[in-house]
């Protein structure tokens, strides 16, 4: 008897009305889930050591550092990225992959790391930074296969020519 009354209890078009309003709830809600992922959180203030802080690109000379990748593999990208430069972290290096990094001149320690899914490697690149000049990150890899490996070199993009020595990195899984 319970169960039938509370089908009775709401009329056809208020049933129409909460559908509608719960729809449209839990679209405001993913919107919102979706914005919230567009833009980073503030770094905490008693961790901002530990983070790259990026030259003001107007205020003083510097150089590029371009990530590298194939952005058209939809399902399980592979990219190359600046994971840290002087040993301090690069906020969303791998989702930034696509956006230069602005650095000081001089000699600089660059991590680059490339990943496909939950597989990656990681190397430090040494790299003496020219003021004005664009560089890119580049990898070579047998990613997939067992004892996977990456070989990692930065490349001046004018010149084509590399700027660094060639470092290998085991893929982990």
């Amino acid at each position: 008897m319970k169960a039938t009354r509370l089908f009775k209890m709401g009329s056809v078009a208020g049933d129409r009305v909460s559908l509608v309003s719960l729809l449209s709830a839990v679209g405001l809600l993913l919107i919102a889930v979706v914005l919230a992922g567009c833009s980073a959180p503030p770094v905490h203030p008693g961790l901002k050591w530990l983070h790259y802080e990026e030259p003001e690109v107007s205020r003083e000379p510097v150089a590029f550092l371009f990530g590298n990748g194939a952005p058209g593999e939809v399902l399980t990208p592979i990219r190359a990225f600046v994971f840290a430069v002087d040993d301090k972290r690069v906020y969303n290096g791998a989702d930034r992959w696509q956006v230069p990094i602005p650095l000081k001149p001089g000699t600089r320690l660059i991590t680059v790391e490339v990943n496909r899914g939950s597989a990656y490697a990681r190397v430090n690149l040494s790299l003496n930074a020219e003021a004005g000049r664009d560089y890119s990150i580049q990898f070579s890899s047998d990613l997939g296969r067992a004892n996977s490996f990456c070989d990692f070199w930065i490349m001046d993009r004018i010149t084509r020519a590399p700027v660094t020595k060639v470092q290998r990195g085991n893929v982990i899984r």
